[in-house]
């Protein structure tokens, strides 16, 4: 009975080292070759992720361009608007243009997108302002002559500060 013991140890042995063996070489094959995968499937991603950021950002600088007063006023101006129509023509833009991209704060940090509020805030608030010292029945050209010479006044125009803002975010992206 030994003896039949042994010879069955003695042929099964060899085979079962060489399959563990060869089950731990393809084990590791395969691990390395899923993290292989996930590297590429992970630099892809990332890859995608920051093409989506950088279109947002890209639109951002575009709302900023769009909503700058003076801009507005090229774009919206007929003509035939009173000074008053126009305000509330540029505050209604404003305000459709940030409808338009409100879905990239997605993309960009919180701070940056506080930041891109407080421009559009405070780009109504000048229009807003400038528009206080107005006559009723003034022109329109009023109004653009009177939001030049705030955008003189101020110290840092608050769209330029936040088209830094995204810019710096953007190199942060790249870099």
């Amino acid at each position: 009975m030994s003896a039949i013991v042994l010879e069955i140890v003695h042929y099964t042995l060899p085979s079962l080292v060489v399959f563990f063996t060869i089950y731990f070489l393809m084990n590791r094959q395969f691990k390395q070759q899923m993290y292989t995968q996930q590297m590429r499937y992970g630099s892809k991603r990332r890859e995608k992720n920051d093409a989506v950021k950088l279109q947002a950002y890209e639109r951002l600088i575009l709302f900023c361009e769009r909503i700058d007063p003076q801009n507005l006023f090229l774009r919206l101006n007929t003509g035939e608007m009173s000074a008053q129509e126009m305000q509330q023509a540029m505050l209604v833009a404003i305000n459709q243009e940030f409808t338009h991209n409100y879905t990239q704060q997605l993309y960009v940090s919180a701070k940056l997108w506080k930041i891109i509020i407080l421009a559009k805030d405070q780009a109504m608030g000048i229009i807003n302002e400038t528009g206080n010292h107005l006559q009723p029945g003034d022109a329109a050209v009023r109004l653009l002559q009177l939001l030049g010479m705030v955008k003189v006044d101020l110290s840092m125009d608050p769209l330029e500060q936040a088209k830094t803002a995204i810019k710096e975010e953007a190199d942060l992206l790249l870099a």
